[in-house]
């Protein structure tokens, strides 16, 4: 998101975050038991995901589709015309997994948060000028 970059405190995830933690394991914790990619480990009070092919193949498929298609985007050369699944295949292999899949949501996100940036600046120049 463009606005993490810029004007945004960076810690804003986290400050959220932090503080409603018991809320947050109770929305995600059932969801998280039943993944069999996720491992809880409560002594460490961190998750531990399936990085192998496998795991990784997995965790891509269950993806939206519209990240799907960005990732496959990202990932297939002019002209190969791969399906979706080859590509997510070909990416679930890559040591760079999370990197391709943060390229494909910053794909996606960027243009509207670019938006909604823009908005602001020139709503907030507006409310000056009058």
């Amino acid at each position: 998101d463009f606005r993490m970059v810029v004007g945004e405190d960076k810690a804003k995830v986290l400050n959220i975050v932090k503080p409603n933690i018991a809320h947050f394991r109770e929305l995600y914790g059932s969801i998280l038991q039943e993944n069999p990619q996720v491992v809880y480990k409560i002594q460490q009070g961190s998750l531990e995901i399936d990085k192998s092919p496998e795991g990784q193949f997995t965790q891509l498929m269950t993806l939206p589709k519209t990240l799907q298609q960005q990732i496959n985007h990202i990932m297939d050369p002019p002209g190969k015309n791969r399906d979706v699944e080859e590509t997510l295949l070909q990416v679930a292999h890559d040591p760079d997994c999370g990197e391709v899949v943060r390229l494909g949501l910053s794909a996606i996100v960027r243009p509207s948060s670019m938006r909604q940036s823009t908005k602001g600046i020139f709503t907030a120049d507006l409310g000056i000028i009058y």
